[in-house]
């Protein structure tokens, strides 16, 4: 059975570049099937930057997958716009460089923020972290308009969903 974990923020700021914008972080949830995940705990840590520990029951497989979804609506509009839907293997994620530069800054920060390895396998009863990632500039395009965005995070293991994390936030004038 799934369990849910939910962490309503207060609203933090990050500049964005140059527009006089500031990035507002409304909302994180974890969502984890405990088959796999002992323990999951996802947070805002002041001036928005995001937190999470996790610790497996089992090794990872080395098949398993992770989805990436972003979605944005400029104000204004009613209609989201798909801005990055990618699939891709965990395992050779870890391992490789990014060519597209958003997950390559992406995957640049989580390497100096957390302790994740850096191949497969991802193993059991280790702790691991992500601490004080900065939601900053080098992840918001410069030339972002003012809207309201949605990050999800899907990890899959033999095609079943084990854990989901989800950001809501907006990109708002100071």
């Amino acid at each position: 059975m799934p369990t849910k974990l939910l962490c309503v923020a207060h609203t933090h700021d990050v500049r964005a570049a140059k527009k006089g914008l500031t990035m507002q972080l409304q909302n994180i949830s974890c969502t984890f099937d405990k088959e796999l995940v002992k323990m999951l705990e996802c947070r805002y840590v002041k001036p928005a930057r995001v937190s999470l520990n996790f610790q497996l029951q089992r090794d990872l497989h080395e098949n398993a997958e992770l989805h990436i979804r972003v979605y944005a609506t400029p104000f204004r509009s009613r209609k989201p716009i798909e801005f990055l839907n990618v699939k891709t293997n965990i395992c050779q994620t870890l391992s490789q460089t990014m060519a597209f530069p958003l997950l390559k800054n992406i995957m640049s920060q989580l390497r100096s923020t957390s302790n994740f390895p850096y191949s497969c396998p991802v193993k059991k009863d280790i702790e691991f972290y992500i601490k004080n990632f900065n939601l900053n500039t080098k992840l918001v395009p410069a030339y972002a308009p003012q809207l309201t965005f949605n990050c999800s995070l899907d990890f899959y293991e033999h095609g079943k969903l084990v854990t989901t994390f989800y950001i809501e936030g907006a990109n708002i004038p100071k």
